[in-house]
């Protein structure tokens, strides 16, 4: 019988001129180079007398030899995810960081133990209460979704948005997969809306909804955007110099490189001294951070900068998984806020929101608006004016020409039957103007 001398991995030969290690198991060859193996390494096993297994065999002999955490193997083992008892604290005790627990001698901690970290829960949208009642401030609160794209799910964000009972300052939306064309066709009613579409592929995007009662600027200058890497929009909310920004990192991009750029915006933003909170969909597990170096590497990142996550509960929950992958950092210690995670069916990412106790003040609005009455009387002459037009005239000219016409009739007629009335807002409610 002859020998498949094909490599476990790549499927190539295995040639005698090349470096490989055979499996005992499958009688197959790998070679060292598709597994990472260095010379001194495949030196070892070759002198060793026990059997070595290829990668394949191991997952059909033990399939869950590559899950090193405890949580993550019950939850395989089991297929049933205990989502609430998973938590992210990095600084809890460890006996084998004896030293370093010493509250005197570990800088982190010493700083960090004076930041009242709250655990988040998990709350439907109608138990999101507001705290206090201030006609004149704002408190604030921001909001993150991954969308999963506008077309499909935009209904569902403003549902859910509406939804709760108090006035959200900003909401922050990820993977809108909106275009120039389109990115200015999504509105939220009470909001200002800031989007940056991803112009080098489909999908991806971020935007900033802001409440209209808060005066605020773009901040260009912070934004980062790199195709494959990261996505970002930074504004600066005037009246109380605070910096809010969206982050989205797309799936397979490299973690040390996205890091390196949430380094250079969190050091620009750190020298102005502002406070800051930046919502995203960070697609890094914190849950992670003490078994996965890059995601370690990305949380010393932003606690070197004294950031910090504000959610440390699973956001994005599955049949055989529970990560935390979209978060608000933040830099601000001194105030206290809810966190919570929503159960909302926008995308396959839960939103997540967090209050605070920060007051913002409200811009004076001009107490006398416009708005458009759609009574029943104004409905029925609408319709009875659309049926009096004679449309044959229209239909018999050119495409162009004839689209034209049919625009201006049909303006017309909405301008008349749905007038533009004057509103006192203070009074909420709406008020024809006599005259």
């Amino acid at each position: 019988m002859k020998r498949d001398i094909s490599c476990t991995v790549c499927c190539k030969p295995v040639k005698s001129n090349q470096r490989g290690i055979f499996c005992d198991y499958c009688n197959r060859w790998t070679h060292a180079k598709c597994i990472l193996l260095t010379d001194v390494e495949l030196q070892q096993l070759s002198c060793c007398d026990e059997p070595w297994l290829c990668t394949s065999c191991l997952q059909s002999t033990f399939p869950f030899n590559h899950i090193s955490n405890d949580y993550e193997f019950l939850m395989e083992a089991s297929n049933n995810i205990d989502y609430q008892s998973l938590n992210f604290n990095p600084y809890l005790y460890d006996d084998s960081r004896f030293l370093l627990n010493s509250e005197d001698l570990d800088p982190d901690i010493n700083y960090y133990n004076n930041i009242p970290f709250v655990d988040s829960y998990y709350k439907l949208p109608s138990e999101i209460t507001c705290q206090v009642n201030d006609k004149a401030h704002l408190n604030f609160s921001i909001f993150h979704a991954n969308c999963r794209g506008f077309v499909h799910n935009f209904d569902k964000l403003t549902s859910v948005i509406s939804s709760l009972s108090i006035d959200v300052s900003v909401v922050a939306v990820t993977e809108t997969w909106t275009n120039l064309n389109n990115e200015n066709d999504y509105r939220i009613y009470g909001f200002n809306s800031e989007i940056k579409s991803r112009q080098h592929k489909q999908c991806g995007g971020v935007g900033l909804f802001i409440n209209t009662s808060l005066t605020y600027k773009l901040r260009d200058d912070l934004c980062i955007d790199v195709p494959d890497v990261i996505e970002s929009i930074f504004i600066e909310i005037v009246s109380d110099k605070m910096v809010v920004g969206c982050v989205y990192r797309p799936p397979g991009a490299d973690v040390a490189i996205f890091t390196a750029y949430v380094d250079t915006i969190l050091s620009r933003i750190n020298k102005e001294r502002k406070k800051c909170y930046i919502a995203g969909d960070y697609n890094i597990d914190l849950l992670k951070y003490d078994t996965h170096i890059p995601t370690s590497d990305y949380i010393n990142c932003i606690f070197s900068h004294h950031f910090y996550p504000t959610v440390n509960k699973p956001t994005r929950i599955t049949a055989t998984s529970a990560t935390l992958i979209d978060n608000i950092i933040t830099n601000v210690c001194q105030t206290q806020f809810i966190p919570s995670i929503l159960y909302a069916d926008i995308s396959d990412h839960l939103p997540i929101i967090i209050q605070t106790d920060s007051k913002l003040k409200k811009n004076n609005f001009n107490k006398i608006q416009y708005r458009r009455l759609f009574r029943e009387t104004s409905k029925n002459k609408f319709i009875k004016s659309i049926r009096s037009v004679n449309w044959d005239d229209i239909t018999a000219d050119a495409a162009d020409t004839g689209y034209t016409k049919f625009h201006d009739v049909f303006c017309d007629i909405y301008e008349s039957s749905f007038p533009l009335s004057k509103v006192n807002v203070t009074r909420k409610k709406i008020q024809e103007s006599r005259g």
